[in-house]
């Protein structure tokens, strides 16, 4: 039954190892998307455009 192996994952220790892998490889990979789209939108802020300057005025 496959909810049977797939609700086992004691014995699995390539299971644990895989879902740390992958952890430790998109958490710093949606760090540096965060990043990234916070320094496009801030230069988009202070070059003033105007069809993005409500979005400007809305941010802190």
């Amino acid at each position: 039954m496959p909810s049977g192996f797939f609700g086992d994952i004691t014995g699995q220790k390539s299971y644990a190892t895989k879902r740390a892998l992958y952890l430790l490889q998109t958490l710093p990979a949606n760090g540096v998307l965060v990043y990234r789209c916070f320094i496009v939108w801030h230069s988009i802020c202070q070059a003033g455009f105007s069809s993005y300057q409500a979005y400007c005025d809305a941010s802190p």
